[in-house]
């Protein structure tokens, strides 16, 4: 558009939106159940992918969520992302509903250029009630820069800047779509993959391996403050261990880390299956690693069905994930999100910073 520069035409600016309007008046009017009434009319219309800058204050699953769940069960190529909400001064469980869901892509917020490595003091923490990682992943969004609303014919190419887990959560929908046409589109994903690879080749990915390569991407967070006041004082601010964490899920988007691009990043080697278990199976891969400067990666996400709302834990389908290199008593395994057994997620990742090179790992 004219007068709109390069670095103001924002992610994905060729995807093309359909938009539903939910306000009514000064409130909201959200249609229920949101499978029938949100998610279904926007898949007719050709999205794949559902972005939500709204939700309450509950940090539990309610019927609507179980909702939620089923219909990202049921259409496997679709997915949602939600804000995690901006209640992070209540402290932890402050993750809202429909965040709270485990099957949607929940977004907290980052500080922007101050301070890429800490998180917005409102942006909503986890747990969830049943103790699920909460948000997901997160973004920059205090503030954000993006197209101004309430315009006129005059000023339609103006923008303005927002705070919230709202602004960060769009951004995070233009990455989707981004990934997306990388994986479907012949110039990038089947033209940089090992082509030994099963997958290799132009790909239409289902929501949960977009999910996943957005959490895979995740660059590890420094700190969380307590307030406002601590941008500027620096005092009071909790510093982050390593992910995943219920301030910033497993960390803030960095594509890089991710998407191998010829003349951007050449030393990620990138692997992608989709593929599903039976009860009681299991599934290896085998890597050697060729270069210990790299860190050894591996995340798995599924859709997992609707629970029970009076359920205590949510998680039904429960894979596990790990990283095992020697054997015997010389043998290390490492354990999906740190846990030996984790039995509430339905996202492990693995994360080993220097491995060994040319040594052998089974995933």
């Amino acid at each position: 558009t004219s007068g709109v520069t390069p670095t103001q035409q924002g992610h994905a600016p060729g995807a093309k939106i359909a938009f539903m309007d939910v306000e009514s008046g000064s409130s909201f009017s959200i249609p229920y159940p949101l499978g029938h009434w949100m998610f279904r009319i926007a898949q007719d219309a050709g999205a794949k992918l559902h972005s939500n800058s709204w939700g309450a204050s509950i940090n539990y699953y309610v019927p609507e969520a179980a909702d939620v769940d089923k219909y990202h069960y049921d259409n496997e190529d679709f997915l949602a992302l939600f804000a995690a909400s901006n209640d992070g001064s209540y402290g932890y469980y402050s993750v809202g509903f429909p965040a709270v869901c485990k099957n949607v892509l929940t977004v907290g917020a980052t500080r922007t250029a101050s301070n890429m490595g800490s998180m917005a003091y409102f942006s909503s923490m986890g747990p969830t009630f049943d103790g699920r990682i909460k948000p997901d992943i997160s973004a920059p969004g205090y503030p954000t820069t993006s197209a101004y609303g309430n315009l006129t014919d005059s000023d339609n190419c103006a923008v303005g800047q927002m705070s919230g887990t709202s602004m960060a959560t769009p951004a995070v929908a233009g990455i989707a779509a981004t990934i997306r046409q990388y994986f479907e589109n012949s110039s990038f994903w089947a033209s940089t993959c090992d082509g030994s690879y099963s997958n290799c080749g132009v790909l239409s990915p289902k929501g949960a391996t977009v999910k996943a390569v957005i959490i895979h991407s995740g660059d590890m967070m420094t700190e969380y403050s307590e307030s406002w006041l601590d941008y500027y004082t620096n005092e009071d601010y909790s510093v982050l261990g390593e992910a995943p964490n219920v301030y910033a899920g497993f960390g803030k988007v960095y594509m890089q880390n991710v998407l191998p691009v010829t003349g951007i990043e050449s030393t990620i080697d990138l692997f992608v299956d989709e593929i599903s278990l039976d009860q009681l199976t299991e599934r290896s891969y085998t890597v050697v690693v060729s270069d210990a400067s790299r860190p050894l990666k591996t995340t798995i996400v599924w859709m997992d069905p609707a629970n029970s709302i009076i359920s205590h834990k949510m998680l039904l389908h429960d894979i596990d994930l790990t990283i095992s290199t020697g054997s015997g008593a010389n043998q290390t395994v490492w354990y999906g999100n740190n846990i030996i057994g984790d039995e509430l997620n339905n996202v492990e990742q693995v994360y080993i910073e220097t491995p060994t090179a040319g040594a052998t790992y089974t995933v």
